[in-house]
């Protein structure tokens, strides 16, 4: 799993308008696209590449229709917190997933008055956790907005989420790369989620083993992802804890253990499609 950064709060970006400044939101707000259907409607698809000397395998989910579908899914203790500890594909079929992954960064360690979970967490509308520890989040509304970027707790709480997750960064914004090819040395296996220019939820999952060098840089992730047509994309947790799930199967090889020994990692929150 990708340490967190407690340095990493993106800034306010300040646009003058005719001498007069203002604060533009660290955020982006995208109206979903909808379709007449009451299913997903989602469009599975893998790709490989070389990077890095080796061979990476990806898989990609687009969703047509991801209101109603789209779903963050995380354990809880008896007060609603998110807490606890769960595998991705075990979850998955509990909730009759069609697609789903792993999301927000966790702590891997249970430390005694803190949650496990990191970041922002919203399920079905329930607020699960507000921690402003995590620089960027994906969320949906209960307007069929997707909301994202940077959030503060107020804005959790006002802004009605009905699902919500954090990451650790801008991979594109407005279909602009968000980071250099210098901006990070670490090559390891890499999951995303964000949107394309209509509005289609787009989420994707790259393999890899950090002990072989082998996965992807940011700056191929974001690459990698603007070629497939990203436009407001966020990464998400890594490392050892990626994983892809569909149609009743782990399609991905996972490595919990950061290692090319295949094994699924415990995680807190998952992204989930719905048929």
């Amino acid at each position: 799993m990708m340490a967190l950064s407690w340095a990493s709060l993106v800034m306010l970006t300040v646009i003058t308008f005719g001498g007069v400044s203002c604060q533009a939101p660290p955020y982006e707000v995208q109206t979903a696209y909808r379709t007449n259907s009451s299913s997903s409607q989602l469009q599975y698809s893998t790709q490989s590449g070389v990077y890095n000397n080796f061979t990476i395998n990806s898989y990609l989910a687009v969703v047509s229709n991801p209101v109603g579908n789209f779903h963050i899914l995380y354990p809880t203790a008896p007060n609603g917190t998110c807490e606890g500890y769960i595998y991705t594909s075990k979850e998955a079929a509990r909730y009759g997933c069609l697609y789903a992954t792993n999301a927000s960064p966790f702590s891997m360690y249970q430390l005694p008055g803190r949650p496990t979970c990191i970041g922002y967490a919203v399920s079905n509308g329930s607020i699960g956790l507000l921690d402003p520890t995590s620089n960027t989040n994906f969320g949906l509304t209960s307007n069929g907005d997707f909301v994202i970027g940077v959030l503060q707790p107020s804005d959790v709480t006002s802004m009605g989420f009905v699902e919500l997750a954090s990451g650790f960064g801008w991979l594109l914004r407005r279909g602009e790369l968000q980071v250099s090819p210098n901006s990070s040395d670490l090559i390891a296996p890499r999951t995303a989620i964000g949107t394309d220019r209509s509005g289609r939820l787009m989420i994707f999952e790259a393999d890899g083993a950090e002990d072989l060098h082998k996965g992807l840089t940011l700056y191929q992730l974001a690459q990698w992802l603007l070629s497939l047509g990203g436009y407001n994309v966020i990464n998400l947790d890594g490392g050892g804890s990626s994983v892809t799930y569909y149609n009743g199967t782990v399609v991905s090889v996972p490595t919990c253990r950061d290692s090319a020994f295949e094994c699924q990692r415990l995680v807190t929150t998952i992204t989930c499609v719905m048929p």
